[in-house]
């Protein structure tokens, strides 16, 4: 009898750690797709980001050369 009593006991064990277990698999895959979406967002914004540089690198360079262009026509104003 005591015999039963031990594998009823290993038997709740073993169905406690299957549940704990599979509490654990399902919290961490609620955090990898929270992870993966926060990553996702990040990705959109990166790219967003990236694009806003590339055009302020532009406006840059237009203004640059339109800088230079407007100093040279002064220079060869004021040498005359």
């Amino acid at each position: 009898m005591h015999k039963k009593l031990t594998n009823r006991s290993v038997s709740s064990v073993t169905a406690d750690q299957q549940l704990s277990e599979q509490a654990t698999i399902v919290e961490l895959k609620t955090k990898i797709e929270r992870l993966q979406s926060d990553l996702q967002s990040k990705s959109v914004e990166n790219s967003a980001l990236h694009i806003q540089v590339k055009d302020l690198m532009s406006k840059l360079e237009a203004d640059t050369f339109h800088n230079n262009q407007e100093h040279r026509s002064f220079e060869g104003v004021s040498d005359h």
